[in-house]
């Protein structure tokens, strides 16, 4: 008989009192108790691969929000007016050589460093 039919069967001999309750009633109750001890267990697995699950959601969407930090870092740098022209002096001599485009000289490094720190790689 499975656990179905078990179930079904001491439920219909409760509600119209049909038990021989020396033999039947302990035999129920045992059943029940055991049934009841299989579902705990399969609650507190449950439980645990749940509690698994948010902490690896947690550690994804911390690591995804790191991330998009340095992305919108590097954005706004880009996106900032005052790096587009700012005055650059000669490497050589140290001289002022007049204003400039900062993300001219930058070539692209700036964008390659925030890449490479959250691990693409920029050919």
């Amino acid at each position: 008989m499975n656990r179905e039919q078990k179930i079904a069967e001491i439920l219909e001999k409760h509600s119209t009192g049909h038990y021989n309750y020396s033999y039947e009633v302990r035999d129920a109750i045992r059943f029940l108790l055991d049934e009841l001890e299989q579902t705990r267990k399969e609650s507190n697995m449950l439980r645990e691969e749940l509690h698994k699950f948010q902490e690896l959601a947690i550690k994804a969407a911390n690591h995804h929000k790191a991330e998009r930090d340095k992305l919108i870092e590097g954005l706004r740098w880009y996106a900032d007016k005052t790096n587009y022209v700012q005055e650059v002096h000669h490497l050589r001599h140290g001289t002022l050589i007049g204003p400039a485009e900062a993300i001219y000289y930058d070539e692209g490094q700036r964008a390659r460093d925030i890449l490479h720190e959250i691990g693409v790689t920029v050919e």
